[in-house]
């Protein structure tokens, strides 16, 4: 049994839409988990045309047996103008894809602190052109180790925990230093 279920690409405007679905790939109800098996860690909803998380909580308690069990949250490609504030009831969260949406305010980021990313995604939206916002990231965000697909490296996060002028040139020089995949050119070798 597949640990991914993946509803991508399925024209999902409304998160209850899943309870009627049949996912790509992965269990379709818990009850097919037996006692020994581990729910599904990996839900993939990315390339949708979702606004909202709403109800989440309730779609979850048929697909997995316990949220702390959910590990990767992929909502990326979507219509979200702001995090969804459902996104903070995963405690076990580990990795939260949210590119290529239409985030566009600074301050939305901020409740990502609850959580302990490892990894975060938010290239491809309007708030992603923010000056520092990975110095931010990183400086707020300690158990963060990729961010956009990036590592973070042991000598970046040193310089940025020093000082506000140091956090925001290590920010400016590592933005034009780092490889972005999502940016490579077919044939260019790195």
């Amino acid at each position: 049994m597949s640990n991914i279920v993946d509803y991508s690409d399925m024209g999902i405007k409304n998160i209850r839409e899943l309870l009627t679905l049949h996912p790509h790939s992965g269990i379709v109800a818990r009850q097919d988990i037996t006692r020994e098996q581990q729910g599904p860690t990996t839900i993939k909803l990315c390339s949708n045309d979702l606004i909202s998380l709403d109800g989440l909580l309730e779609v979850l308690d048929v697909i997995v047996v316990n949220i702390l069990d959910v590990k990767i949250l992929d909502i990326s490609s979507n219509l979200f103008s702001s995090i969804p504030k459902e996104v903070l009831s995963l405690p076990g969260l580990k990795s939260l894809y949210l590119h290529d949406n239409k985030i566009e305010k600074r301050f939305a980021l901020t409740s990502l602190t609850a959580l302990n990313l490892y990894s975060l995604t938010l290239h491809a939206n309007p708030i992603a052109k923010s000056p520092g916002l990975r110095a931010k990231l990183v400086y707020k965000l300690p158990t963060l180790k990729v961010l956009d697909f990036t590592s973070i490296t042991a000598r970046e996060r040193r310089l940025l925990m020093g000082d506000e002028d140091r956090k925001e040139k290590a920010s400016k020089k590592f933005e034009k230093t780092a490889i972005k995949p999502w940016k490579l050119s077919k044939g260019k070798k790195y």
